[in-house]
């Protein structure tokens, strides 16, 4: 079923439809601009659902510019992408990054009880590149997200394409899946949950790929 509609209206729709059918959903929220609202994706955070978020972050940058020179609009877009004025203290792009990535683990922490496995996989280079956000439980099967963001070459945009291809079977299983499986069964050995005794959501999400490159993402 393709909703065509709001995502900030249909978020709690996507939410209510699941708690009646004890379904469990992956929700990709593509974001082109400053789409999805904070209150709409805390309501996702709420429901049984995995996250996958595009989050636009060359694109932040120019919008905290505008707002830093007193852009109205740009001020209530990032309150209201954020869910909070925290973003007026960020350096550029990175900053913001790991800003919505905590709030992220936290607020899984805080509606769920569960340990948060928060993780981002940039694509793209130079001017133009954006960050894609796994949000979902801490368990050995993070292992796979975890194999492919080393594995592959992410600065090229096309690898995102290529991917749905071989997972669609359009494409050719290629060498960077051989370890694949060994990777994830490892992993069931290594990982451990999340506690509250042994970390903060926050510390979890640093631990778990949310990077900053310090020195080269200044807002202008």
């Amino acid at each position: 079923m393709v909703l065509n509609r709001d995502c900030n209206e249909v978020a709690p729709l996507l939410v209510e439809r699941s708690r009646e059918r004890g379904a469990h959903l992956l929700v990709f929220a593509d974001n082109e601009g400053l789409d999805a609202r904070w209150r709409a994706v805390e309501s996702l955070l709420r429901a049984g659902c995995d996250l996958l978020i595009n989050f636009p972050t060359s694109s932040l940058k120019r919008v905290l510019g505008a707002a830093r020179r007193g852009d109205g609009k740009s001020v209530r877009a990032l309150t209201e992408f954020f869910g909070c004025d925290e973003w007026r203290g960020a350096g550029g792009g990175d900053e913001l990054l790991e800003l919505y990535a905590g709030r992220l683990a936290t607020r899984y922490w805080e509606q769920r009880g569960k340990g948060p496995f928060v993780s981002s996989i940039r694509v793209g280079c130079k001017r133009f590149y954006y960050d894609v956000l796994l949000v979902c439980k801490w368990g050995p099967y993070v292992e796979a997200w975890d194999y492919l963001r080393k594995r592959l070459e992410w600065r090229d945009p096309e690898i995102v394409s290529y991917t749905l291809d071989l997972l669609r079977g359009r494409a050719q299983r290629a060498d960077w899946l051989s370890g694949l499986r060994d990777a994830v069964e490892g992993g069931g050995r290594r990982a451990r949950p999340w506690t509250a005794s042994s970390s903060s959501p926050e510390a979890r999400t640093h631990s778990c790929g949310c990077q900053k490159e310090k020195g080269r993402d200044r807002a202008r």
